[in-house]
Order: structure tokens, then C-alpha cells, then sequence
């Protein structure tokens, strides 16, 4: 048996690169978790706060209301609504 211990240098390139994004994707998880469960939030502007991440995200992606309302599984209208409203409030911050 040998004392060697294995370096990153040691492993394939694609280990490595997988393994930092990995690590990234743990980062911004753990961010995530913390932003959910901030204690000085009511359960309706925690609830507000997750609706307009999830609006505005999947708007970026999709740019189209209808395709939206698909991926997020609401009609058509709420999906316009709560895209104008969560834009609105991205433009003009309380």
C-alpha cells in the first residue's frame, strides 16, 4: 500500500472542472437555503420574495408570457400579472 495522496493535479481535467462546478452550484445553494429561511421575514413576504424570483427567472429565460405561464404551471393572465408587477417592482425598489 502506498502513502501517496492523490493531488488535483493528479486527476483528469474534466474531474477537476466538474468537481469547481459542483462546489459553485453548493455556494449559491447554501445562499439560497439562507435567503429562504431569513427569520426577519413574514411567511407572506418570504412567499413574495420566492413568486418574484421564480417569475423574473423563468421571464429572462423565456421572454413570453405564455411560455411562462407553462413552465410554472398558472394561466396565462396570472403569469402577466405577476410579471408586471415583480417588473415594476425590480424597476422602482421600495
Amino acid at each position: 500500500m502506498s502513502d501517496t495522496v492523490i493531488q488535483p493535479t493528479d486527476l483528469p481535467a474534466g474531474i477537476v472542472e466538474t468537481t469547481a462546478c459542483s462546489n459553485e452550484a453548493a455556494n449559491e445553494d447554501a445562499e439560497t437555503t439562507e435567503s429562504l429561511f431569513r427569520t426577519d421575514l413574514s411567511l407572506g413576504d418570504a412567499i413574495m420574495n420566492i413568486e418574484s424570483e421564480l417569475i423574473l427567472a423563468s421571464y429572462q429565460r423565456h421572454q413570453s408570457t405564455r411560455k411562462v405561464a407553462r413552465e410554472l404551471q398558472i394561466s396565462q393572465s396570472r403569469a402577466s400579472r405577476l410579471i408586471r408587477k415583480y417588473l415594476a417592482s425590480a424597476d422602482n425598489p421600495s
